[in-house]
């Protein structure tokens, strides 16, 4: 298959219209008519998977490897050190990333991760209404999300309403109409904002929310006739105890 086709397909599952205006879904590197040898799916990409992977791999990814004003080329630096060893091994790499937050990722980590009843979704946001108790809500969160730990603001000892953005969503408190708000990212100022509009909010992880991005695409790609991988991605923290 040529990128192109693969392309459209991606299209047709999940719009790249779809995505935010500072966004940079779409092809990162490629020729639209190169013929493309598989396809590797992950959140994102490093150096050892573009060492690992053939010529003509197509690499799908759900952050985009050029995302802001890139002006120069050094590479020695990120992102341009992966963008040149693509180039070189004639690799492709497309974006899926707030098209497919709107279209997939959001709702499946709500509904098939976490196991909630989707009551309302706008383009990030996916709510529900019920009754949960604090404890039990976090030790669920963890097990499902596979955290060891939580962070949290507020306390609400009964929850009546939950809403959740996968990724880095703070920036959506004033759209969420729910007690509970589950995101990743949550900065200082995002929780003294939601401390003083009464808003428990539960910091899930950006990594954590999110890594389910190529399993989820991957079985939308089973109707191709190339072989499509799941290569999962590295999280760039990890924790330190003692």
């Amino acid at each position: 298959m040529t990128l192109q086709e693969i392309y459209d397909h991606l299209n047709t599952i999940s719009p790249f219209a779809l995505q935010e205006k500072w966004d940079n879904s779409g092809v990162m590197v490629g020729e639209m008519g190169r013929e493309v040898s598989q396809i590797v799916l992950s959140l994102d990409i490093d150096f050892e998977m573009i060492e690992r992977a053939k010529e003509g791999t197509l690499f799908i990814l759900h952050h985009p490897l050029i995302f802001g004003k890139l002006t120069a080329l050094d590479f020695q630096k990120y992102p341009s050190n992966l963008l040149e060893k693509m180039i070189l091994k004639k690799q492709s790499c497309i974006a899926m990333h707030t098209n497919f937050d709107k279209t997939h990722l959001n709702r499946y980590v709500f509904e098939k991760v976490l196991g909630f009843h989707l009551e309302a979704q706008n383009d990030f946001l996916c709510t529900t209404s019920g009754e949960w108790h604090y404890k039990a809500l976090l030790k669920h969160i963890k097990e499902k999300l596979n955290l060891p730990t939580l962070k949290v603001v507020g306390k609400r000892e009964k929850i009546g309403s939950i809403a959740l953005c996968t990724g880095a969503g703070a920036s959506l408190i004033d759209e969420v109409q729910a007690e509970c708000f589950l995101t990743g990212d949550i900065k200082y100022h995002d929780a003294m904002k939601a401390m003083s509009e009464d808003l428990m909010m539960v910091d899930i992880g950006h990594y954590e929310s999110e890594q389910f991005f190529a399993e989820i695409l991957y079985e939308e790609l089973k109707v191709l006739p190339i072989l499509a991988i799941i290569s999962n991605s590295k999280n760039p923290f990890h924790t330190e105890c003692g």
